[in-house]
């Protein structure tokens, strides 16, 4: 074939659409949100459909673009049904909100299914000074007191763990948590939430991170109350 024949047959009316579905898949290739590479891929799949069952008379193709548009299709709505946040109640909600922000639902869920809700009540100790923890708590409401060496050094209330730094690290708990009013938290036992985190390196990596902003924004609330007091004492 000449090169003018060649661009001839390319620029031809009859293949416009063949092109446009080259480009639509070449586009969902790109795509780095699964979501848009599927609606590009199904947008691609019937365009060809168009191109090979009506222009083309070519029913085989469109037959074969029919079943790749399905099974797209069928994958997008998987991908919607996994991700949904209404998959989860308010205080799951919360919770993968505020300590999972970096996670997708599909995996969040997989840790919110092997915490539950408990509602404890006032002065319950969750944490005992010098021992290591089997559980890790996640406040979903009430304040929970943190106390060192018989002293009270801060205080815990909703969005914040409980002893997270000890219960990861398998350390001793450096001070106990007693709760200072009827709170509800969010439980995971040792053992669950170390199988997940061995098998999910991505839920491992969020709920690092998660812990970690928590600790940081409950040192900034000990180093404002320490700041305050200090500044009380001077003007006593």
């Amino acid at each position: 074939m000449h090169f003018s024949q060649f661009v001839v047959d390319f620029l031809a009316q009859d293949n416009l659409l063949g092109h446009v579905s080259y480009i639509l898949a070449i586009t969902s290739m790109i795509m780095r949100a699964m979501r848009w590479l599927r609606f590009f891929a199904i947008l691609a799949g019937v365009t060809a459909f168009f191109y090979y069952g009506f222009i083309r008379d070519d029913f085989v193709s469109a037959f074969w673009e029919s079943i790749y548009v399905a099974v797209n299709v069928v994958q997008l709505f998987i991908l919607w049904f996994e991700n949904r946040e209404s998959q989860f109640n308010e205080d799951e909600r919360a919770f993968v909100h505020d300590a999972l922000m970096d996670l997708k639902p599909v995996h969040a869920v997989r840790m919110v299914r092997i915490g539950k809700v408990e509602t404890i009540g006032e002065g319950q100790r969750l944490l005992t000074e010098g021992e290591s923890p089997e559980r890790l708590y996640y406040a979903l409401s009430g304040d929970i007191r943190i106390v060192q060496d018989g002293i009270q050094i801060g205080t815990c209330h909703r969005g914040d763990f409980i002893g997270e730094m000890s219960f990861l690290s398998r350390s001793p708990a450096n001070a106990s948590a007693v709760t200072a009013s009827e709170c509800r938290f969010l439980v995971f036992e040792r053992a669950d939430l170390a199988k997940l985190l061995g098998r999910r390196e991505q839920i491992r990596h969020a709920l690092h991170a998660g812990v970690s902003r928590n600790l940081l924004a409950k040192l900034n609330r000990m180093n404002a109350s320490s700041l305050l007091r200090q500044t009380a004492m001077v003007g006593v």
